[in-house]
């Protein structure tokens, strides 16, 4: 598995690879920073389950959910948090993550 750093228009990917053959998957997250409310827009995933997993600066998670059958996913955060976060989206074989800043 290959991991890859990429920066396309000022955003920011860490993506893992089975392979070459596979299809670039992309998200969009919006609005970032944000007072804990995000939307993530999903591009070339065929996955029909999606697991969103959102870590604070520390490693504990503060936010575990999965989706079905959708190309945009709305979460939001617990109101009592606020700083640097790590959103990590996982399908059955992929994985990307994004740095989140949640303001107060």
């Amino acid at each position: 598995m290959n991991f890859f750093f990429q920066a396309e228009d000022g955003i920011r990917y860490l993506v893992r690879s089975r392979g070459l053959g596979d299809v670039y998957k992309r998200q969009i997250i919006y609005p970032n920073p944000s007072g804990g409310r995000f939307t993530i827009k999903l591009q070339n995933w065929e996955s029909n389950e999606i697991l969103v997993k959102v870590d604070n600066s520390i490693g504990e998670e503060i936010y575990l959910r999965q989706f079905f059958n959708t190309q945009s996913i709305e979460i939001k955060l617990p109101e009592s948090f606020s700083g640097i976060a790590i959103m990590t989206i996982f399908d059955e074989s992929n994985m990307i993550s994004k740095v989140l800043y949640i303001l107060e």
